[in-house]
């Protein structure tokens, strides 16, 4: 039986292009590890907009990326099936990311 169920992880970055490269570094690591990993960047649209784009994508988890979070070495993981954040350091991102979206085929 097919169950759809989300997974992967949408990595929205705000604050215009600077950190590009890093959060581009993050996406191809998740992706090595076969974990599906987008990238959403666009600085005219809104937060809220690039969320509904990550949600209608089924992701499992939407990281949002800006200076504070770059400056604070901490991110934060919404769960887009219960809303629920936690926060991690910025440098253990790509191994807490591969942890979440580890799932066994049944």
């Amino acid at each position: 039986m097919w169950v759809d169920r989300r997974r992967g992880v949408g990595m929205i970055l705000l604050d215009g292009p600077e950190h590009a490269a890093e959060v581009l570094k993050i996406v191809f690591s998740l992706r090595r590890a076969r974990v599906s990993a987008a990238f959403i960047c666009d600085p005219g649209r809104s937060l809220r907009s690039m969320m509904r784009e990550a949600d209608r994508s089924n992701f499992l988890d939407v990281i949002v990326l800006g200076e504070q979070e770059f400056r604070d070495k901490k991110f934060k993981v919404k769960d887009m099936e219960d809303g629920s954040v936690e926060e991690f350091d910025l440098e253990k991102i790509v191994d807490v990311l591969i942890e979440r979206n580890s799932y066994e085929i049944e």
